[in-house]
């Protein structure tokens, strides 16, 4: 048996010598990789990642970061200089003073939420032991024949018999007992990765709702859209990703605006009651 190899970061790529220690479903005996190249044990490595489009990401995340601070800095000008402005109009001081604690909170909390949509991970599929195997076959065979894999679309549980493609017991000989393994291995693997699919451009099995970004060139779960305003990918739920901090970034915004709005219209209409006076 092959000696377990050392932890490796997340974006390492996992040997096929691994993959097909998992996938085959025996403990001691010769590997799937072993009996799919004829008894070699050369190891095959998965692809490189596929590398984002850098240039276009820093371009959208420039132009994001630039309209959004100037956007802050306007609505705390306006905090300043109106309400206080004796020409436009007047607010008592508490007044005042409630408007200066809202906007600069919203400013704040607005930096914050932008500085964790562009740098908190939108959730990323990285590949991983969990994430890339069992290998499927036909990917595993292409890998096996150092071929590309360009022309394989990516690949549903529903595409293969065993929901994987992986080698089971069953199917390669070896008795009863053998078979019994790989129909159990077999039944792990469809609730493992049920409704997910195989992205062929990654290597990895994403669950159900991930999409491969075009731009950063990762499959990325629960998925919403790229957005060509902040350069990033905006994923996930109510409480991961960064889709949390992109929905409080906008209703800072809104808050931020209505807020400011209503003391003007408080400032114009106190400062015209005192003229009338």
């Amino acid at each position: 048996a092959t000696p377990r190899k050392k932890a490796r970061r997340d974006d390492d790529v996992p040997s096929m010598a691994a993959a097909s220690r998992v996938s085959g479903g025996a403990e001691g005996g010769a590997t799937a990789l072993d009996r799919l190249e004829g008894g070699t044990s050369r190891p095959l490595e998965l692809p490189p990642l596929p590398e984002p489009d850098r240039r276009t990401m820093r371009s959208e995340a420039k132009c994001g970061l630039t309209n959004v601070l100037l956007i802050i800095a306007i609505i705390v000008g306006l905090a300043h200089a109106l309400p206080l402005n004796r020409r436009v109009g007047s607010l008592p001081e508490a007044a005042y003073l409630t408007c200066f604690v809202l906007i600069h909170g919203c400013a704040v909390l607005a930096v914050i939420c932008l500085e964790r949509v562009l740098r908190a991970d939108p959730g990323v599929v990285r590949r991983s032991d969990k994430t890339c195997l069992p290998v499927p076959e036909p990917v595993r065979t292409r890998l096996a024949a150092n071929a590309p894999l360009d022309d394989i679309k990516n690949i549903y549980i529903e595409d293969t018999d065993d929901e994987t493609g992986a080698a089971s017991g069953g199917d390669r000989g070896g008795g009863a007992a053998d078979a019994a393994s790989g129909a159990g291995a077999a039944k792990r693997r469809r609730t493992k990765h049920r409704g997910a699919s195989y992205c062929v451009r990654c290597c990895v099995w994403r669950p159900q709702g991930s999409h491969h970004c075009s731009t950063c060139q990762r499959c990325v779960t629960h998925f919403d859209h790229h957005c060509s305003f902040y350069g990033r990918c905006i994923a996930g739920t109510w409480r991961s990703g960064n889709m949390p901090f992109f929905v409080a970034l906008i209703a800072l915004g809104y808050l931020a605006f209505f807020t400011l709005l209503v003391f003007l219209v408080w400032a114009l209409v106190n400062g015209a009651d005192g003229r009338h006076r």
